[in-house]
């Protein structure tokens, strides 16, 4: 049986290896989610009208590192 990386990674590029699959699924209530933003507080889902409004008054464009700058350029990163 190969066991170096090199063989290991060869039988997958050929298609000879064995291939697996994981996944998993949990469903549960929006309820049980929790969502709090600093500077403006808790919110339950749905998120209201009112609080997006809030939302919406803490948000800052956003910003980003150029060598030692910190720069805002929509064109580049408009968020």
């Amino acid at each position: 049986m190969d066991h170096t990386a090199k063989d290991r990674l060869a039988q997958l590029l050929a298609g000879s290896a064995a291939t697996t699959s994981d996944s998993a699924t949990v469903q549960i209530p929006a309820l049980v989610l929790d969502l709090r933003v600093d500077g403006v507080g808790e919110f339950h889902l749905p998120v209201r009208p009112v609080d997006i409004k809030k939302l919406v008054a803490m948000a800052r464009p956003a910003r980003f590192g150029k060598g030692e700058q910190t720069l805002h350029d929509p064109s580049v990163c408009d968020t």
